[in-house]
C-alpha cells in the first residue's frame, strides 16, 4: 500500500485527481455539515439572486422598513447564498451537495452491480470452461 501512494505520488496529476474526489465524497458525506442552509427551505424574499461573495442585504418594503418574517414575527436579516438561490428561493449551494449524495450513491450501486455480474461470468466461465467460456468472451 506504501508504494501505491508513492507512485501515486510522483505522477501529479494522478495525486491532484485523487485529492479532488476524496474532496468531493467528503463533503457529500458531510453535508449537513458542510451547507449554510436547508437545501429544502424556501426564502420567498430571496428568489433568483445570482452568485455573490458577500452579504445580501435584508429585504425592505416599499416604504423602506424592514419586512417581518411572518413566523417568527421578527425582521428578516441579510443573508448569504455563495452560489444564489432559483426561482423558488431555495440556495443552490446546499441542492448541489445534498444532490452529490445520490450521485455518490448511483455510481457505488452501479459499481457494485456490475462487480456482481462480473463475478458470476466469470466464475461461470472459468469453471466450465470451454464453450461456456467461449460464449461469454
Amino acid at each position: 500500500m506504501r508504494s501505491f501512494f508513492a507512485k501515486l505520488r510522483r505522477h501529479r496529476t494522478a495525486f491532484a485527481g485523487m485529492i479532488l474526489i476524496a474532496m468531493f465524497v467528503l463533503t457529500a458525506l458531510a453535508a449537513p455539515l458542510c451547507v449554510p442552509h436547508d437545501p429544502i427551505k424556501q426564502y420567498k424574499q430571496f428568489t433568483k439572486l445570482p452568485p455573490k461573495l458577500g452579504l445580501y442585504p435584508a429585504p425592505t418594503a416599499a416604504n423602506g422598513e424592514p419586512l417581518i418574517d411572518p413566523v417568527t414575527g421578527k425582521p428578516i436579516m441579510p443573508a448569504r447564498f455563495l452560489l444564489g438561490t432559483d426561482w423558488h428561493g431555495r440556495d443552490i449551494l446546499s441542492r448541489i451537495v445534498y444532490g452529490s449524495q445520490v450521485s455518490l450513491l448511483v455510481g457505488v450501486v452501479a459499481t457494485l452491480i456490475s462487480l456482481l455480474i462480473g463475478i458470476i461470468i466469470g466464475s461461470l466461465a472459468g469453471y466450465y470452461g470451454g464453450w461456456v467460456d467461449n460464449v461469454f468472451m
